[in-house]
């Protein structure tokens, strides 16, 4: 029997987060991973910590499948792909943290 696998465009499971993060625009992007890493240091369980992560790891993953979607612009995937390099700084920082 094989598990059922989760979609990485599934519904928030932390409203919280969904409400930081932000996939519109770079400016938007950087401004949320700035939230995120306040909300990082700010945590006081290792719960919570992980949850951030996988948030930002999520915002990663979603705008790097935004950046190859052959369906969006070429404006579109440029933007996304900075969108990606930002989450994924944001992720490598606070996964050393």
């Amino acid at each position: 029997m094989s598990k059922k696998k989760g979609s990485l465009f599934g519904p928030a499971k932390n409203k919280y987060l969904a409400e930081i993060v932000s996939l519109e625009n770079s400016n938007k992007a950087l401004n949320s991973s700035i939230l995120l890493m306040k909300e990082f240091k700010n945590a006081k369980t290792d719960r919570k910590r992980s949850r951030i992560l996988h948030a930002t790891d999520l915002a990663m993953k979603r705008a790097e499948v935004g950046s190859t979607n052959m369906r969006n612009s070429t404006k579109e995937r440029d933007e996304f792909k900075v969108i990606a390099k930002i989450y994924k700084q944001t992720y490598n920082i606070l996964k050393d943290y």
